[in-house]
């Protein structure tokens, strides 16, 4: 396996594609450097690179992208136009551009078409010129592959809140209970209250009561005191007359 074969399985953002791209093109003699972010965006808008996938909101780039990379480097080096390029790289299957880069260039795939004599352009044919069906084939089965990760990356997404909804309602039906209890707790201090304010008066009442017998008393003794004294004044005022 070469080292652009060990890379078949990558995909994903734009910095693990120039990570790659620098890493096979040191051993391919192309400059390593001019493999930036704003090339590949470039090469994009170029139409020299596929549109790339989607990683969320993000572009995500596969095996193919990195194929055409490397291809545009290797031809622009040898003053291959972009038109040319993008023309060969959106033509080409991958397993062509994979074999394409293990050979020299053939420069005379790449010259210009001529032009008539009524000035227009005769169209070259390329030995790549139309999409290969099992390459075709290929991307498909990418493509499901793709949206077999995506619906399995939902359904963990969907368990995961499902077990958040879960959690959610026996945290919810936990207040319930607590509140529940704290009601009981407060009916309860509430009834101890009142019993307590109804002892409280019961006390009071029976204290004034208790206070307005004694007073009664008292003063009935009073009364039998003064009424004493008054019988001992009386006996002494007859006792002296009668001397």
């Amino acid at each position: 396996m070469s080292i652009i074969q060990s890379h078949k399985a990558f995909w994903g953002p734009i910095a693990e594609l120039i990570e790659r791209a620098r890493l096979v093109s040191k051993g391919m003699g192309l400059s390593s450097e001019k493999m930036t972010d704003r090339l590949i965006r470039y090469y994009a808008a170029q139409g020299v690179l596929d549109k790339p996938d989607r990683l969320g909101r993000d572009a995500a780039y596969n095996y193919r992208h990195l194929l055409q990379l490397l291809t545009a480097r290797r031809l622009s080096e040898k003053g291959v136009s972009l038109e040319i390029i993008g023309r060969h790289n959106l033509s080409t299957t991958t397993e062509l551009l994979e074999k394409g880069l293990s050979k020299p260039v053939q420069m005379d795939a790449f010259i210009a078409p001529p032009r008539s004599e009524a000035g227009v352009t005769v169209p070259k044919t390329f030995p790549s010129s139309s999409v290969a069906i099992v390459d075709v084939l290929s991307e498909v089965r990418a493509i499901r592959d793709q949206s077999n990760k995506d619906h399995e990356a939902l359904r963990q997404v969907r368990e995961v809140v499902d077990e958040f909804a879960s959690q959610l309602k026996e945290f919810h039906e936990g207040l319930e209970g607590i509140k529940v209890e704290l009601e009981a707790v407060v009916r309860l201090v509430k009834t101890g209250m009142e019993k307590m304010y109804l002892s409280e008066e019961k006390f009071e009442y029976m204290l004034e009561k208790n206070l307005s017998a004694h007073n009664e008393k008292l003063n009935y003794m009073v009364e039998g005191f003064e009424r004493v004294e008054r019988t001992f004044s009386k006996i002494e005022i007859s006792s002296g007359q009668a001397k």
